[in-house]
């Protein structure tokens, strides 16, 4: 008997698809809709990884010591952290000088002292944006371009191991402060130099990593090819193009800086700073205007800004700058109306709560009982009010949480849609989610929760390294001595 093989696939297909569509509608005919609301709390500062405003230290390789003054700045870290995290920052500029080892290879001593300092940072759950340099103000060395790539390559090794306190790399190496400037072979004026350096640093970074370039010509002439939207901005001299010396060095509106800044922003990383005050004529010693700085910072997707840098003149300034949600309405920026329910805001705190993402949940559609190894539907209506999208790669999970035993006891398969994709403004997320737990379980209630660890096994189970939704209480944090860091969502019951 002939067999009409195709017609038999696509009729097997057809039923599949019935099926399926099928279980799907009869699980959320079986669901229920759960509204929420954002926080709104004036005293809320809220706590993410990889975003924010952040810190900056100065590190000698050999001596710990700022490459300055005398200071350990080993032992200044925790006061820095602490700092910090009370302007809303989970992320330390973190320069490594490695000044002492201009013309030789990096010896085990300066390896060690660098992964010391790491260590520092993981205890305390903070991450590293990382740049290296040579140069100072103070003294200029004779590095080569093979000075330059033999370190590159003696770090590779740290950078794997500590991969997951890393938040992203700077171009560094080259010039004063590693900004790609006054460097006395001039190597950031030749495009070859500049892409041999910058093909190699991609090369033995972690995969997947962000480089952040002090200015967009710097990385058009670096030729990266396939590593190019890994390569992202950091603005070194912020001064919303005010200064006298904003030309060539702020990404002054309307030039080919700010321009590309503005196409490439959301798809990349961007970090920034002002210049400190001071008495020299690159300082800035006026304030500049809070909001209209906000609405740059919202236009070019700033994830990280300075708190470090001109705090007591411009940064206390906006702290007293107020701002009504009007205002913020009138200026077409995305905003959250649950957000100034008690009060207007200052520009430091729409800053401090706006840099990078901002993820809150609106609504989910969760079915009331859910059955062991078999796949169920969850639809979500998330909003990211934020400046822009997490940066690195982190996948969503569905948890089932004992909250007598406190303890997370399940959790799902990945959500397709990674954290990466939650770009500013409204998503919603239709997931086939399954369960695969221990078989004691079936028969008990248990809170469902949405979980966003960091990818990386060594702090996944680290509260600290987890995204917490901005909700109210009606989203609680499920986080018993530091441990996991889980969106509670609802109670169902597990068949």
């Amino acid at each position: 008997m002939k067999v009409n093989m195709s017609h038999t696939v696509i009729k097997l297909l057809i039923n599949f698809s019935i099926l399926i569509f099928f279980n799907i509608s009869s699980s959320l005919s079986q669901a229920v809709i759960y509204k929420y609301k954002s926080n709104s709390n004036l005293n809320t500062v809220l706590l993410n990884p990889e975003r924010g405003f952040r810190g900056e230290v100065m590190i000698n390789v050999k001596t710990l010591l700022s490459p300055w003054s005398n200071n350990n700045q080993v032992e200044l870290l925790p006061k820095i952290f602490e700092e910090i995290k009370s302007n809303g920052g989970t992320v330390i500029q973190n320069y490594f000088y490695l000044s002492d080892y201009w013309d030789k290879p990096l010896p085990p001593i300066a390896l060690k002292n660098m992964q010391k300092v790491i260590d520092i940072y993981r205890r305390h759950g903070m991450k590293m944006l990382l740049r290296f340099a040579y140069d100072t103000e103070h003294q200029k060395y004779r590095y080569t371009t093979s000075n330059m790539l033999q370190h590159i390559r003696n770090m590779k090794d740290l950078w794997l191991r500590n991969q997951d306190i890393i938040y992203a790399f700077q171009s560094g190496f080259i010039g004063l402060w590693g900004e790609w400037h006054s460097s006395l072979y001039k190597h950031e004026r030749y495009p070859e130099t500049t892409e041999l350096i910058m093909t190699t640093l991609f090369k033995n970074i972690p995969p997947g990593m962000m480089v952040t370039f002090r200015q967009p010509q710097h990385k058009n002439q670096s030729n990266l090819g396939d590593y190019y939207w890994r390569a992202g901005f950091h603005n070194d001299f912020f001064t919303l193009d005010q200064h006298p010396s904003a030309k060539d060095n702020d990404y002054v509106w309307g030039t080919n800086a700010w321009s590309q800044v503005d196409q490439e922003g959301l798809r990349t990383i961007v970090d920034g700073e002002m210049p400190y005050q001071g008495n020299t004529s690159w300082n800035l010693n006026f304030v500049i205007d809070g909001f209209k700085s906000l609405e740059r910072f919202y236009r070019h997707k700033y994830s990280t800004f300075s708190y470090t840098h001109n705090t007591n003149l411009n940064i206390s300034a906006w702290k007293n700058e107020r701002v009504s949600a009007n205002k913020i309405k009138e200026s077409g920026l995305r905003y959250d109306p649950e957000y100034f329910a008690q009060s207007d805001r200052s520009s430091y705190e729409l800053m401090r709560d706006f840099f990078g993402y901002r993820l809150s949940l609106e609504q989910a559609v969760i079915p009331k009982n859910i059955t062991l190894n078999d796949s169920f539907v969850i639809k979500l209506k998330l909003s990211n009010f934020g400046m822009a999208g997490p940066i690195n790669s982190r996948y969503l999970y569905l948890t089932l949480v004992d909250l007598n035993e406190q303890r997370m006891v399940c959790q799902s398969t990945p959500f397709k849609k990674n954290a990466t994709a939650l770009e500013p403004g409204k998503h919603e997320l239709f997931e086939v989610i399954n369960f695969s737990c221990n078989e004691e379980l079936i028969g008990k209630e248990y809170a469902i929760g949405l979980w966003l660890p960091d990818k990386h096994p060594t702090i996944k189970q680290d509260a600290r390294y987890s995204i917490r939704l901005a909700n109210d209480s009606s989203v609680p944090w499920f986080a018993p001595k530091g441990h996991w860091g889980i969106n509670i969502l609802e109670k169902v019951k597990l068949n």
